[in-house]
């Protein structure tokens, strides 16, 4: 699976066998917008269409169409945790954020219980 851009909307491609066509889906919105094209540059035209033409849509239903995801979360964590995360990148001259490794480790361990480490690091 690839991914498209179309300003800051971004969706994942795949290519349907039953229907010989590459298929789209917005991914970075709470809306579902799909769309579909035999081609790139077609897949390309029916992308922005589909953005347009939910935003003209939401717009006559007086409605928001919301902005795409940033890929910023605020999270709220225990102050000693984030002194130990910060003490944690700092090696890497990064503080006050967290590394890409230590972020795809949070990525796995992250659990609804919260009882796994974050990035390694033992919390309380």
């Amino acid at each position: 699976m690839t991914t498209m851009k179309h300003g800051q909307y971004v969706a994942h491609i795949d290519y349907d066998p039953e229907i010989d066509s590459f298929f789209g889906e917005v991914v970075n919105t709470l809306d579902t917008i799909t769309f579909y094209g035999r081609s790139v540059a077609e897949l390309k035209k029916e992308f922005a269409r589909s953005i347009e033409a939910h935003v003209e849509f939401c717009k006559r239903q007086g409605i928001d169409p919301g902005k795409p995801y940033s890929g910023r979360i605020p999270l709220r964590i225990p102050a000693d945790l984030h002194r130990r995360l910060d003490a944690n990148a700092a090696p890497r001259h990064e503080p006050q954020r967290l590394c890409q490794a230590d972020a795809r480790r949070a990525r796995r361990r992250v659990r609804l219980s919260g009882t796994r480490p974050l990035c390694g690091i033992k919390t309380p």
